[in-house]
Order: C-alpha cells, then sequence, then structure tokens
C-alpha cells in the first residue's frame, strides 16, 4: 500500500502534517505514518504488516538529517525508493544552497502554510505531469516575469565588460543585465550587446547605460590598482574599415557641430556629412548615423542606399518591450548631454579598425563576482505553488530555474527559484515549449511579493476596463 511518511518531533507540526497528508490521502487511499525520528520509521518499516509497503513521499526535517544533509537524502531516497521532502526554518545559519541543486524534491518551511504544503506534496504524487492545483487557487492569465542567468563577470572598462560563457547568448543581441554597478535610484540594470566571443569569454558593448551608472564604473576603475597592461577589445570585427562615411542629423547645431569636432580631433580618414545638406530625394551612402529623431527601419531603406550603423542620442524613457525594440535598429542609445568620452569608445567599439590620430587604450580591470541577465518569460497560468510558462527551449525535469517578479524597485529585486516539474514533448505551432514548474523553497517573504505581484497583475489588466 502507499503510504505518505514523516518526520517530526514537534506536537504543533505533527499535528499540521497529519491534517495536510490525511486531506491528500482521502483520494489516494494512501496510509498516513508521522514518527518522531528516522530510526522509529526504519524499524517499523521492518515490521511484516509493512515490508510490502511503498513509500511515496517521506518528509524529513532538516536537522535529522546530519551534517552533511544532501548524501543522507540520497541515501534515503535510494534505501526506500521514495521522493524527498525536506522541513525546515528561515535559518541563514542553515546552508541550502546544495540542498536546491539535490535530488531534494522541494524545501518546506515552517511554520507551514497548509494549502501550499499539500499542494507541494501533491506534486511529488504525479511525477512528470501536469498537475492541476486543489488547494490553492490558479489564475489563468498572461504576465509577465524574469527568467535569470547568472555569468561569470571577469573584465570591466568603461565601453563594457566581458563575462564566462555559462550560457549561449547570440552575438549580435542585446541583452538587460543586472548588476549594483549599475545602480541608480531604483533602476539597477544596464544594456549590453554581445559583439565579440572566444573560447571562454563574451565581449559586450554598453548599448543603453545611464550618467550615473556609467559614473559608478569610473570611480570602481579609478580606484582599482590592478590593471590589464594590453587589455584586448576586439569589438565589432565584421567592420574592417580604417575610415567611415558618417551622417550626423541632430537638429540642434552646436550638438552637431561638437560631435563632428570630436571625431575629426580624434580619428583621420573619415569622411563627415550632415542631412540638412542632402535634397529630400537623394539617397545617402553612409556606414554610420549619428542621430537624436526616431528612424523606422522603412525611412532608413528609404533614405539610405544601404541601412547604416545607428547612434540615437536620447532623453526619452522607453518601456522595456519599446527599447528592446528599437535596439533592433539602433546599435546603441546615448543620454543627452551627450558624454563625449563614451561616444569616442562607442565609435572605437563599432569600428575597431579606424585609425586614431593618438593611439589609446581601453583602461581595463578584472572583476570578480558574477553578472545576471533579465530575460523575460510569458507565463501562462501561476498559483502560490506552481507557474506554467512557454519557452522557446525544452527545460530538463527537475532543472532548477532562477526567475524574479518583475518590479519597478530593481534595487528590492527577490530571486527565487523554480523546479521544472513537467515539459511537454512536442513544440507547439509557435515552436514554444509549455513548461510547469513548481516554486521550490517558498519563504514567507517570497509567498508576500507573490501575492502583492498577483494583486499587481489583476489591477494592470483591469485599470483600463
Amino acid at each position: 500500500m502507499n503510504c505518505l511518511v514523516a518526520i517530526e518531533a514537534d506536537p504543533k507540526s505533527s499535528k499540521i502534517i497529519l491534517e495536510c497528508f490525511s486531506d491528500i490521502a482521502k483520494d489516494s487511499g494512501s496510509k498516513v505514518h508521522i514518527f518522531d525520528k528516522l530510526e522509529t520509521f526504519a524499524t517499523e518499516m521492518l515490521k511484516p504488516e509493512n515490508c510490502n509497503d511503498t513509500v511515496s513521499v517521506l518528509m524529513v526535517p532538516i536537522e535529522s538529517l546530519g551534517s552533511d544533509p544532501v548524501k543522507a537524502a540520497e541515501d534515503l531516497k535510494a534505501k526506500y525508493k521514495t521522493e524527498i521532502l525536506v522541513t525546515l526554518f528561515d535559518d541563514p545559519s542553515q546552508p541550502v544552497k546544495k540542498l536546491r541543486a539535490s535530488i531534494i524534491k522541494n524545501l518546506i518551511y515552517k511554520p507551514f502554510d497548509p494549502t501550499i504544503f499539500k499542494e507541494h506534496t501533491r506534486f511529488v504524487l504525479f511525477p512528470s505531469q501536469k498537475v492541476k492545483t486543489q488547494f490553492v487557487h490558479t489564475t489563468v492569465s498572461k504576465s509577465k516575469l524574469e527568467y535569470l542567468k547568472k555569468f561569470n563577470f571577469t573584465q570591466l572598462s568603461e565601453a563594457g565588460f566581458k563575462i564566462g560563457k555559462e550560457y549561449p547568448l547570440v552575438v549580435g543581441n542585446a541583452y538587460k543585465f543586472y548588476h549594483p554597478l549599475f545602480q541608480h535610484q531604483k533602476v539597477q540594470h544596464a544594456w549590453g550587446r554581445i559583439v565579440n566571443e572566444d573560447v571562454n569569454s563574451y565581449e559586450v558593448a554598453f548599448v543603453k547605460i545611464t550618467a550615473a551608472a556609467l559614473s559608478n564604473i569610473r570611480r570602481k576603475i579609478v580606484g582599482t590598482k590592478l590593471r590589464f597592461k594590453n587589455p584586448q577589445w576586439r569589438g565589432v570585427l565584421k567592420n574592417t574599415q580604417a575610415g567611415i562615411d558618417i551622417v550626423i542629423h541632430i537638429e540642434d547645431e552646436a550638438t552637431s557641430s561638437t560631435i563632428q569636432q570630436l571625431i575629426e580631433r580624434t580619428f583621420t580618414s573619415n569622411l563627415i556629412m550632415h542631412k540638412k545638406d542632402f535634397k529630400s530625394a537623394d539617397k545617402i551612402t553612409a556606414d554610420l548615423l549619428i542621430t537624436d529623431i526616431t528612424y523606422e527601419e522603412a525611412a532608413l531603406k528609404n533614405e539610405f542606399t544601404r541601412v547604416p550603423t545607428i547612434i540615437r542620442l536620447q532623453q526619452e524613457n522607453l518601456t522595456r518591450v519599446e527599447l528592446e525594440a528599437s535596439l533592433q535598429i539602433e546599435f546603441c542609445r546615448l543620454e543627452k548631454p551627450l558624454d563625449k568620452a563614451f561616444l569616442i569608445k562607442v565609435l572605437k567599439t563599432i569600428y575597431p579598425m579606424m585609425q586614431e590620430k593618438e593611439v589609446s587604450y581601453i583602461t581595463t580591470v578584472p572583476n570578480e563576482g558574477t553578472i545576471v541577465i533579465s530575460e523575460e518569460m510569458v507565463v501562462e497560468e501561476f498559483s502560490e505553488a506552481a507557474l506554467g510558462f512557454n519557452y522557446l527551449e525544452k527545460f530538463n525535469l527537475d532543472q532548477m530555474v532562477d526567475i524574479a517578479l518583475t518590479q519597478e524597485d530593481e534595487s528590492d529585486l527577490k530571486e527565487m527559484k523554480i523546479k521544472i516539474h513537467y515539459a511537454d514533448e512536442k513544440a507547439s505551432p509557435e515552436k514554444l515549449y509549455y513548461h510547469q514548474a513548481i516554486l521550490y523553497g517558498m519563504k514567507d517573504e517570497f509567498l508576500k511579493q507573490m501575492r502583492l505581484w498577483t494583486l499587481q497583475m489583476h489591477i494592470e489588466k483591469n485599470k483600463n476596463k
């Protein structure tokens, strides 16, 4: 007979577990056993009346797993051929990082939330199956959250940085990066474009960064004694021109003149033109367009013989969707007023073979730690126990994924863990794979955030009705 078994010495917690397990067992006809310690459980399982029982779930407190809880959990799983849930209090002295990466199905924090406790147990009973929640409400509604990918942050310069290759990235694509260096008020991100790669690293150029974040980076570089003697920033290697044709299309004459003079002082062999000097019927041939107006792709094709690389000066605040769309057309967006030193470094990144009047190097310092890419993920349905979402790639079952609930104050962004419970075998016609993932190790602070996020999603969807 199937059994739900828990090890728990505290009478109050035992009572809650018994009530929760009993509710779950009604549908399956399973037996429920609560023991005060693992030794008692082991003795009971040796009795003739229990030797044929199958332990479907074994719930154990972390303190009963000893000094090596991962090894102890693996041994229990192998011995009883069961799935393991671990209960614990939110105690910073208890390291749980290794537990997250182990065979443990979930971490259940005390004091227990009975409804969520029951749902997480039900998910264990239906492995690799899409589960319809029974004790918590599931909202079927498209929402967005952030899929977080962590990379080793190895080198830093004023123009960009280098990261490891922990995940595959597309050279040429722009990504949103989170790091404390980029913090200013509620913002803690910058946008970077992958311009190059080698065997061990990606080279990333800043393509949207605040003046405050750039100041933080400069202070970091000035304050770091150790520097690379010959930093290797290869830039966009496909651009091999020693000199380029540049069109400046900026309404303010003073800014337009400043940019022209800056480029002429720094580089040789460039042809600089101004949009105002062309007749409207003329098609322009240029490598680079520096502008402060919005260009649609159709307009670029009408006005230029080939679409140039675009550096856009801007002041407006765009949504993430709007900015991602603009970075499909523009190489980068620079804040006004123009940071001239940064513009020069951007030009050297885009056209690494441009000839300088005086050869200069980009000061580069080593960096340690991690940097995080944020990728938006569309959630189809969500509850306080699980998420259903579509993704271009198929995750592995039991794979752990880092997520964050999108919020205005990025400095307080809380990383959460989900574990893949189910994945469709085949992609949809839209080439997306549906996944169901359990919320892993949900502390009270995460549940509160989840409830606030759910409320905000509801308000957002209904504000225009």
